[in-house]
């Protein structure tokens, strides 16, 4: 009794510590700004028919139907994607709240630790001027609620929501394929692994076909009524955007069926030179990583418990094709944040033994070496907000004296 008592307190205590740590990041990038490429997308919705990108925009005219006042205007977007994004913030700290609450006392410096980086991440850069009201924040959310969903052992019934949540995801966007349902599809693997039971690989079956038959359709085949509707969606795209500016490449691309690759190259270029100064930058945090995917390794008896790890720490390699075929760097380094530390977060919570003992190891080495601890606290805040096609503000400092120099691009 005690000891619930106590770890009570100490959650009590860190989700005000988490909330004001939260609430600071946001005041740090909210700029009260939506940028006209995620004005645009809300002019998309299935009224035009099943169309790529339509959920979110469709979502925002049944509000907007249900609502006494009119929305469709850039002031009211602001608000709506302010308070709606306040709520996403508030699911993710209520997730929180659950994740400490599941796991043991002994183990709340870990998960509190993920839940720090998370936030501060995850809400700075979702506040800032360039992702504000991007669609990325609903499929991060998705993804969340589907893992929380598959944390519940005594209510397996609400399982049967994981194949709507994935199937909502590609709906909003279809880089949710290679984003975000990596968590899901991960950890019902991990737990079909772990604890044989066939209801996750059925899951995982099921998600896998359905999120790639939309893809495929969003993709591929939703672009053949572009023409006629074009005209209706530029029209409410201005009414929505910032001093009437829609975002003509966003409409190209996923209702005409433009391909994009030759506009788009110059920016490839920027990023292939961000890329590996980011890497170098990064290298402290990529070996603490790997440092402790293989403390998990060695803790393991043998190959076949192995394999449920290895899956873990190659799911974000569903980020791979993004980094060749599309511009969004910084986009893409924050699913990959976000898959790690959500993944490390539900398996301390599951009371993983492998991984807490691997992470009591890393801890150890951490308190022996006080300045690495200190760093990796300090240092990731130069990074931060993330952006899109750059990865962020340090980076884009770096970068551009070659891309001018030597490249001629500005």
């Amino acid at each position: 009794m005690l000891e619930n008592k106590t770890k009570k307190q100490s959650i009590n205590a860190y989700m005000w510590t988490l909330l004001v740590i939260s609430f600071g990041s946001f005041i740090y990038s909210y700029r009260e700004m939506v940028e006209n490429y995620n004005t645009t997308v809300l002019a998309f919705s299935y009224k035009y028919g099943f169309i790529s990108r339509g959920f979110i925009g469709s979502l925002y005219h049944v509000l907007d139907r249900i609502l006494p006042v009119d929305i469709i205007d850039y002031d009211a977007v602001v608000n709506v994607c302010l308070i709606v994004t306040l709520m996403i913030y508030g699911i993710f700290l209520v997730f929180a709240r659950y994740t400490l609450e599941k796991c043991k006392e002994s183990n709340l410096v870990y998960v509190e630790a993920f839940w720090a980086f998370f936030m501060i991440i995850v809400v700075s850069t979702f506040a800032s001027k360039r992702n504000f009201g991007r669609l990325d924040i609903f499929m991060l959310l998705f993804s969340v609620i589907a893992v929380w969903i598959l944390m519940q052992k005594k209510c397996k019934f609400l399982y049967v929501l994981i194949i709507p949540l994935v199937a909502m995801g590609v709906m909003v966007h279809q880089g949710y394929v290679f984003m975000y349902v990596n968590m899901v599809l991960v950890l019902l693997l991990y737990l079909y692994l772990r604890q044989g039971d066939r209801v996750y690989l059925i899951l995982f079956i099921a998600s896998l076909i359905v999120v790639s038959a939309l893809f495929i359709w969003f993709q591929f085949l939703s672009h053949v009524n572009g023409e006629a509707i074009v005209g209706d969606i530029i029209d409410e795209a201005t009414k929505l955007s910032r001093r009437g500016k829609y975002h003509d490449t966003l409409i190209d691309a996923e209702i005409l069926g433009v391909d994009l690759g030759k506009t788009e190259w110059p920016l490839h270029v920027q990023n292939f030179v961000e890329l590996p100064f980011f890497l170098i930058l990064i290298s402290p945090f990529i070996y603490v990583g790997a440092s402790l995917a293989s403390e998990v390794l060695k803790g393991c008896r043998d190959l076949r418990e192995k394999i449920p790890y290895v899956i873990v720490m190659f799911g974000a390699v569903t980020t791979l094709p993004l980094f060749i075929m599309k511009i969004d760097y910084g986009r893409w380094m924050l699913a990959i944040l976000a898959y790690y530390l959500i993944m490390l977060i539900v398996l301390v919570a599951l009371d993983d033994e492998i991984v807490i003992r691997a992470l009591e190891n890393k801890a150890k080495w951490l308190r022996e070496n006080k300045t690495w601890g200190f760093m990796l606290i300090i240092y990731a805040i130069v990074f931060l907000p993330l952006w899109d096609v750059r990865i962020c503000q340090l980076l884009k400092s770096i970068s551009d004296p070659i891309n001018e120099m030597w490249l001629h691009m500005w």
